[in-house]
C-alpha cells in the first residue's frame, strides 16, 4: 500500500513523474523535478504513435493524388464524350494500362498500399518493371494523366499533371525513407534502379 500511495502521489493533471515510477529507459534528468506530460513512453507507444502519424500524412499525400485525378477526368470527360480523343492521348492511356498490368502481375494486391507507409507483413519486389524503375505504379499514373491532360486546355492540362508529378515525387521520396527502414535490402537495390523512369529518373 505504502509503495502504490508513493506512485498515486507523482500522479498530476499534466502529467507523471517519470523519476519515480517504473520505466523502460533511464530518466536523463538532472533533477527529478523534470515532468514529461502525457504518460510513460514505451517502445511499443512510440511504434504506435509514429504509425498513426504516418498514416496520416500518407492520407495528405492520397488525397491530393486522387484529387487531382478526379479533377483532370472530369475536365477529359467532355474530349472524351465527343468521341475526338486526340493519338497521343490514346498511346499515353495503353501505354499506362500496359504498365499498371505488368506491375499488378509483380506486386499483388496486399502487397503494397495506397498509402506510402510500408505494409507490416509486405516483401521487397525486384522483378517485372521494378527491375529498372522503384515505382512503376506511379509511372503509370503519370502516363495515365498524361493522357487525360492531353485532352484538356494545354496549359491547365499539364499544369494539373506537373501538380500530380509533384505530389507522387513527394510521396514515393517519404516512401523510400520508411522502405528503407523496413527493408534493409532497400538502399542497395535504389542504387541500381531509377524512380519513374528507366535509365533517366
Amino acid at each position: 500500500m505504502h509503495a502504490k500511495s508513493e506512485v498515486y502521489n507523482h500522479i498530476r493533471i499534466y502529467g507523471i513523474k517519470l523519476c519515480d515510477l517504473p520505466k523502460p529507459y533511464p530518466c536523463r534528468s538532472t533533477s527529478c523535478d523534470h515532468w514529461h506530460a502525457h504518460s510513460l513512453i514505451t517502445p511499443s507507444n512510440m511504434r504506435q504513435s509514429s504509425f498513426r502519424a504516418r498514416r496520416r500524412v500518407g492520407s495528405v499525400f492520397v488525397t491530393l493524388q486522387f484529387g487531382l485525378l478526379l479533377l483532370l477526368a472530369t475536365l477529359a470527360c467532355e474530349t472524351l464524350f465527343r468521341g475526338t480523343v486526340p493519338m497521343e492521348s490514346f498511346l499515353l492511356a495503353v501505354a499506362s494500362l500496359a504498365l499498371g498490368v505488368w506491375t499488378l502481375l509483380h506486386n499483388r494486391l496486399g502487397n503494397f498500399n495506397i498509402r506510402p507507409t510500408p505494409m507490416a507483413w509486405g516483401v521487397l519486389v525486384t522483378a517485372g518493371p521494378y527491375r529498372w524503375i522503384r515505382h512503376p505504379m506511379y509511372s503509370s499514373v503519370l502516363l495515365g494523366a498524361g493522357a487525360m491532360s492531353s485532352m484538356i486546355n494545354p496549359a491547365l492540362g499539364w499544369g494539373l499533371w506537373s501538380g500530380l508529378a509533384l505530389v507522387l515525387f513527394a510521396k514515393s521520396a517519404l516512401e523510400e525513407r520508411w522502405m528503407r527502414q523496413e527493408h534493409p535490402a532497400y538502399a542497395s537495390y535504389a542504387r541500381t534502379t531509377k524512380r519513374f523512369v528507366p535509365w533517366i529518373f
